[in-house]
């Protein structure tokens, strides 16, 4: 082979892997800055724990009032829309709570008439409201027949009646809780939308924010 002859093959040669060379290039270039689908996509699996859901309970609130009652030493929580007032048993004028009443109540519009009616049982106004009594009863269990249910209320033996009865009197329907606690028998009012012991769950709420301080 004449000289000149195997270098113009070893110059076309070249020229061809150079050539060769440039599309590898390009082509990768290419394929790289394409986007992934899903198929050439890696699942993610991430390794923290879920977040959890917005807390609605009360003592987690930030907009929540505590009452403290230092007379009967116990406590309570409850939204700030509400108003805490007591009433004088004798002629049931209502006035604003302090930490020494005897009674409470828990409403979202004062009422004319704070008295209690029928065995104490709070106006139709009232949704929740707390009586002390002194000294203890000693059976909680048997107050009006067997209980509906026995429970514990801040560590305290509780017992839970629902009201059921037929009355010409709308603001004595209240699901009652009699707590014994310190020679003292508390009673919770919770109040019911029907007469089959059911009342706004959120009633619970205020419910599971009673404490005793001593």
């Amino acid at each position: 082979m004449k000289p000149a002859r195997a270098f113009a093959q070893i110059i076309i040669v070249a020229i061809v892997t150079l050539a060769l060379g440039v599309i590898a290039v390009l082509g990768y270039q290419k394929y790289s800055a394409k986007p992934l689908t899903p198929s050439d996509q890696k699942p993610i699996i991430s390794t923290s724990s879920p977040s959890p859901e917005a807390s609605t309970k009360p003592n987690e609130a930030g907009d929540w009032t505590t009452y403290t009652n230092t007379k009967h030493k116990f406590l309570l929580k409850v939204p700030q829309n509400k108003k805490l007032l007591t009433t004088n048993l004798n002629n049931g004028e209502c006035s604003n709570a302090t930490e020494v009443s005897d009674t409470l109540e828990v409403v979202e519009n004062a009422p004319q008439y704070c008295g209690f009616l029928g065995e104490k049982l709070p106006n139709n106004q009232t949704d929740f409201a707390v009586l002390v009594l002194s000294p203890a009863i000693e059976d909680i269990y048997n107050v009006l027949g067997p209980s509906d249910q026995k429970l514990t209320v801040s560590e305290s033996p509780a017992a839970k009646y629902k009201f059921t009865e037929e009355s010409a009197l709308p603001n004595v329907q209240a699901t009652r809780i009699y707590v014994n606690h310190a020679d003292k028998t508390y009673l919770i009012f919770l109040k019911q939308y029907d007469k089959m012991g059911n009342y706004d769950k959120s009633l619970d709420q205020i419910l599971s924010t009673f404490k005793f301080t001593n």
